[in-house]
């Protein structure tokens, strides 16, 4: 017993221990600022006053200075806008930039020393005259000049005349119990900033419209202009609004407006000319108070932003009933040009790009409106943990979608169009779709933990793992708690941390301390891994009084998880506490015609095949069977088989026509196959080819995934009426998880077994068959970073007569986008051993100066239209491998080694012509062609058309170097037989773009 209380003493000691360590400190801003919109600059006069409610005494404050974000390409938000594939910033003009300067921080009318960042010159640092002592006040005032950049980058910016004002005043950095926060501006990878006051006075020309946050203080003369406002809107949704979209001379008269904010950590404003003004109002529930709402918009989106303060009020309206009621006077949205996102939050105003239509408009705007509760008010450190900010408030807008609109799925609006029926989608519930963009990248050991630093996740999996698993997690939760008592402890929480700084352990120990429970499969594995859910129905067993179902945890994660039993008129549904391996779970008798571990759709369970199972069949577990066209998702209660009709080409099968089955689908299963048998009409043969892979994707291991397969091809040569090629090997994935760098390293093992019927002669009496066996190892080394991308490529090859390696090298150097550029390819090759017999036996094998035509494909690795021909448009076709030569020569055909270096250059214009140009050296010691044993250079040069980049490209050889130019007269090789074309059918196949498809 005095264990227990001493217990109980401990509990309570840190309870309050904790609630004195908390602390956070004060800002209160007076700011006026003046808009020049001729040069798109600000000019202003900044003080703010800083209290030090911490235990420390500072020397120092952190000052952000982030429209210096956009002042070269050397900043935190220019490296990462080329991490995340945007070249927009980097190639842009200098005049196109923007830049915060005139500074000088004062106080008590003495300078203080402002140092900048030694990494980032949008943060710095001012070193305090005297130190601040605990419960102290500073005040510390600046004038500031902003040059505002264009509105193509991101949040702060102008569209011409229409101006978005972010981010844009010196602000203090966070200081809390974990130190100082300075952190750079980002595009993604949002902000924390302290709590105070605003009261900011803008000045800018008369005629504009303009929208801020907080309160406007009493102006007449600015009320008579928006009531003015209001009362033409109205008129014009009546009569219709001007297609003109075009901005009026500003005019030659100032007005300076003044507003007002307490409570807030953050203060933006927009203004435009042409904007007109909508304005409602909504009470709350519980209060009674009256939150006046203004949606701002031009003529061009008026159709779209007819219903705009509408969107706001039903915003304001449930996230006050769900979370907590909202604590300001009004609520804002605003139609403006930003390129960070759909939209973007700031303290009682939102400003919104997106497109789409009214319910697009809707879903934006709840959002946006909803970070005044998951960011405005409870205002975590959203930087280093943005699931708390962008995840929490997509819980509650997706909540608000489903309640407006019936589905808030990725795939919401899919399921309801024409299209829907073609992929079956009508089959599927709401409940069975909510998972899907979780499972499109788990699938693929693509996603990432939710708990990441903002800057660690790549650009899909910000959207898909912060804002999407995010809110599946809270759903998961919401579901097992029930959401009563769910949205009981969320206002909780609200109400214990508003107007402060929670962090994920605060939210966690809020979360446990209201359930009574550990939890440690929410916080440790949904929230802080990548471990799955996967519980499993085995069996069902009936007893005379009671059903128990056979339940298997095939995951990771001990989490709760539902059972279901349903008809289709009718569900039951139960909860049990998690467990390892398999247990029996007891369920009520009834007439029940299937069971279910996930019939709600709210877990987030890994495997949905796996999910239900019949209470009587043979099949219990198969599903209904169902055929599919080209793909489909995965049904928890139907098995799919997909067709996709195909037709095929080459001259000795003639045209071929057949189907491909499949059971391929857009999420990614451990076993995959495709068959795809045709009838060649030419030859009056079956054709075609099959392949089976079946992929492993570890939770934690030093490898990403691996890949065993096996495929076979049956078709007709020249030489043969029947070439067989079975293959089998699997590839591994090294590289670990997703992130922003966009690097992966791949090994990749092949035995290549091929059988060729050749055809009999008039002197054979027995049709002769040939074989050969590969064993090929490939290294691929790839960098996909936006500028300067490159991979390296190792390739050994074996068989009895020979062991050869190559290595190849691809590098862009971009010009004025990443799409303009030089190509740089480098090819080395060497045979490392060869056999006596290696001159007069077996394939092929020796390296060329020119890519590979139909003949010299020895593996048979790409489609030909006419392999074996030697003239003719046929003939023509090519494969770049090798020396990568783009005129055929038989010149520097070598089994010793070859090097060669292949350029490829961009022109400026949108017409997809190239220039090529490409130079090698060989050594040939047997005399295959050239003389033996010397030193050869060779080059040529010339145009290509790129019609589909890697497809479908042609061409034309314009220079070549001498000794090529004596093969080509030689051989009477004219100029139009010179130029030659590529054309992968492999890259084109729809199955393989099934395969490898990414949102």
């Amino acid at each position: 017993m005095n264990k227990n209380f001493s217990l109980l003493l401990c509990f309570l000691a840190g309870s309050i221990s904790a609630q004195q360590s908390y602390f956070q400190q004060e800002v209160n801003y007076k700011i006026d600022v003046r808009l020049d919109d001729q040069n798109h600059r600000l000019e202003g006069f900044e003080e703010f006053k800083y209290t030090n409610n911490s235990k420390e005494t500072l020397s120092e404050i952190w000052i952000h200075l982030w429209p210096n974000a956009y002042k070269d390409d050397q900043t935190a938000f220019a490296k990462q806008e080329l991490i995340s594939g945007s070249t927009k910033f980097h190639f842009s003009n200098k005049e196109d930039r923007g830049f915060i300067d005139s500074l000088n921080f004062t106080s008590s009318g003495k300078s203080i020393k402002l140092t900048y960042h030694p990494q980032y010159d949008d943060i710095a640092k001012l070193e305090l005259n005297k130190p601040l002592a605990p419960g102290e006040t500073i005040t510390i005032s600046t004038p500031f000049r902003v040059k505002i950049p264009i509105s193509e980058f991101s949040r702060l910016g102008h569209a011409n005349q229409q101006y978005q004002i972010c981010q844009w005043y010196p602000k203090p950095a966070v200081y809390d119990a974990k130190g100082w926060h300075p952190m750079p501006y980002l595009n993604q990878g949002e902000f924390y900033s302290e709590f105070g006051s605003f009261e900011v006075n803008i000045t800018l020309p008369e005629n504009y419209v303009l929208a801020s946050s907080g309160n406007m203080v009493p102006n007449k003369d600015e009320a008579k202009r928006i009531e003015e406002n209001v009362r033409i809107t109205k008129e014009l949704m009546e009569s219709g609004f001007p297609k003109s979209d075009s901005f009026p001379p500003s005019s030659k008269s100032f007005k300076t407006v003044s507003y007002k904010l307490d409570n807030a950590h953050d203060f933006a404003w927009f203004a435009d000319k042409r904007y007109h003004i909508l304005r409602d109002s909504v009470v709350l529930k519980n209060s009674g108070r009256k939150i006046y709402t203004y949606s701002y918009f031009s003529n061009i989106n008026a159709k779209d932003w007819s219903k705009g303060a509408e969107y706001v009020n039903d915003a304001v309206k449930y996230y006050s009933e769900w979370v907590g009621e909202y604590p300001y006077d009004v609520c804002k949205s605003v139609d403006g040009a930003l390129s960070a996102g759909a939209g973007m939050e700031y303290p009682t105003i939102t400003v919104i790009s997106a497109r789409g239509g009214p319910k697009a408009l809707d879903n934006v705007t709840a959002h946006e409106v909803g970070h005044n509760w998951f960011y405005g008010i409870l205002a975590s450190n959203e930087r280093d943990f943005p699931w708390m900010d962008e995840g929490m408030n997509s819980f509650y807008d997706e909540r608000y979608t489903e309640l407006k609109y019936g589905n808030s799925s990725i795939l919401g609006d899919l399921v309801k169009s024409p299209i829907a029926k073609v992929f079956q989608l009508h089959k599927f519930r709401n409940e069975d779709l909510q998972n899907v963009d979780y499972l499109f990248f788990a699938r693929r050991n693509q996603d990432q933990a939710m708990n990441l630093h903002s800057a660690q996740f790549n650009q899909i999996n910000y959207g898909l793992t912060v804002y999407k698993k995010t809110a599946h997690v809270l759903s998961y939760l919401e579901s097992w708690l029930g959401t009563s008592k769910f949205d009981e402890m969320m206002q909780a929480y609200y109400q214990k941390w508003k107007f402060k700084h929670p962090y994920p352990e605060d939210f966690k120990a809020h979360v446990k301390e209201f359930t009574g429970q550990d939890l440690e499969w929410l916080f440790n594995d949904l929230i802080s891994s990548t471990k799955r859910v996967d519980y499993s129905i085995k069996k069902v067993s009936k007893q005379p009084n009671e059903n128990y179902i056979l339940v298997k945890n095939k995951g990771q994660i001990l989490s709760p998880v539902s059972l279901t039993g349903y008809t289709a008129d009718s569900s039951l549904t139960f909860w049990y506490d998690g467990f390892k391996g398999t247990q029996k779970l007891s369920f009520p008798v009834g007439g029940f015609e299937k069971f279910s571990v996930n019939y709600t759709g709210s877990i987030l369970d890994f495997n949905p095949k796996n999910d239900v199972v019949k209470a009587k069949g043979l099949f219990k577990k198969l599903g209904n069977f169902r055929p599919g066209l080209i793909t489909g998702l995965e049904h928890p209660d139907i098995t799919a088989l997909y067709f996709v009709p195909t037709v095929g080409y080459n001259y000795y099968n003639g045209f071929m026509g057949g189907v491909a089955l499949h059971n391929i689908g857009i999420l990614r299963k451990h076993l995959e196959f495709v068959v795809n048998p045709m009838f060649a009409f030419n030859s009056s043969t079956l054709a075609g080819g099959a392949q089976i892979d079946y992929f492993i994707r570890p939770v934690d291991a030093f490898f990403k995934s691996i890949t065993i397969r096996a495929s076979g091809e049956q078709y007709a040569t020249r030489l043969s009426p029947q070439l067989n090629r079975v293959v089998l090997g699997g590839t591994m994935e090294v590289m670990k998880r997703s992130s922003p760098l966009k690097k992966s390293l791949n090994i990749d093992f092949r035995h290549i077994y091929l059988r060729t019927e050749n055809y009999l002669q008039p002197f054979e009496t027995t049709q002769s068959v040939s074989e050969n066996q590969f064993n090929q190892l490939l290294l691929k080394y790839e960098n996909k970073r936006t500028l300067n991308p490159f991979d390296l490529i190792a390739d050994f090859q074996q068989n009895k007569r020979f062991v050869k390696a190559s290595i190849t090298a691809n590098y862009r150097v971009p010009y004025a986008s990443k799409n303009k550029g030089l190509k740089i390819r480098v090819f080395a090759g060497s045979f490392l051993w060869k056999s006596n017999d290696f001159g007069s036996a077996g394939p092929d094998v020796r390296f060329r100066l020119s890519g590979q035509n139909g003949s010299q494909d020895y593996l048979f690795d790409d489609l030909y239209l006419g392999r074996n021909e030697t003239e003719g448009l046929l003939s023509q076709q090519m494969t770049v491998s090798d020396g990568g030569f783009k005129v055929f020569s038989f010149r520097g055909q070598t089994s010793d080694y070859l090097a060669t270096v292949n350029l490829t250059s961009t022109i400026p214009g949108k017409i997809p012509i190239r220039l090529f140009a490409d130079i090698g050296h060989y050594f040939n010691g047997e005399n295959f062609s050239g003389p033996s044993k010397a030193d050869l250079i060779n080059y040529n040069a010339g145009v290509s058309l790129s019609l589909i980049n890697e497809v479908f490209e042609i061409y034309v050889p314009l220079l070549v170097s001498n000794a090529i130019k004596q093969t080509l007269e030689t051989n009477n090789v004219v100029f139009g037989e010179r130029i030659r074309f590529v054309l992968n059918f492999r890259l084109a196949n729809p199955i393989t773009q099934i395969r490898n498809l990414n949102l």
